[in-house]
């Protein structure tokens, strides 16, 4: 999933993980192999969620619900837009205020610059200081970062189709993500489970 979606699922207690979960997607591929130990924890983290994500009954329904419209590009849009429903959703899960979630994150990532390749550190940086968080507290955050991520698509396509159906079933969608979110969460406890061992 997206930036929100990982970083919740290391608040409050997870610190450890954030530089790594956080900058898994930003990292090329080069960078993911040279991550120091202190971020390389949190980048398993990142892939093993990744994994469980593109398994998860409830993320295959919310992809099928926007391919109408997005194609083959459904599961980017799914990975966007699940951060807006897990906002909306925010209460169900957590005691502190969405706020006070983005203030620990950007603490977190602003303390854990100087463990993540230098090239990440500039655009970390600038995202904190545009406060990115707020943007999945919107309808209208979350068409700029759909229309903003089409300069990023390998072949033509407008991840902005997918809003009237959102709208349409914000309901019927925020309800699949917080099933896929309950899950995860369960998914993490066992990931950490030292009988378990870290997953790769």
């Amino acid at each position: 999933m997206n930036y929100l979606f990982h970083l919740a699922l290391n608040y409050p207690e997870l610190k450890s993980l954030v530089p790594g979960n956080f900058a898994f997607d930003l990292c090329n591929a080069q960078e993911r192999r040279t991550l120091t130990a202190a971020a390389a924890e949190g980048a398993r983290f990142h892939r093993a969620i990744d994994h469980f994500a593109s398994q998860h009954p409830s993320i295959l329904e919310l992809n099928r619900n926007f391919h109408p419209t997005a194609g083959k590009y459904a599961p980017v849009a799914s990975d966007i837009v699940a951060d807006y429903l897990l906002f909306i959703n925010w209460d169900k899960f957590f005691t502190n205020s969405y706020g006070e979630f983005a203030e620990w994150c950007y603490e977190q990532l602003s303390e854990s610059k100087t463990i993540l390749p230098q090239r990440v550190i500039g655009q970390v940086s600038e995202m904190i200081n545009h406060r990115w968080l707020e943007v999945y507290t919107s309808l209208e955050g979350i068409e700029k970062v759909l229309k903003r991520t089409n300069s990023k698509l390998s072949f033509p396509g407008d991840l902005t189709t997918v809003v009237p159906t959102l709208v349409e079933k914000e309901i019927l969608l925020g309800a699949l993500v917080c099933e896929f979110f309950f899950d995860c969460i369960i998914e993490r406890e066992t990931w950490l489970s030292p009988q378990n061992g870290k997953k790769s």
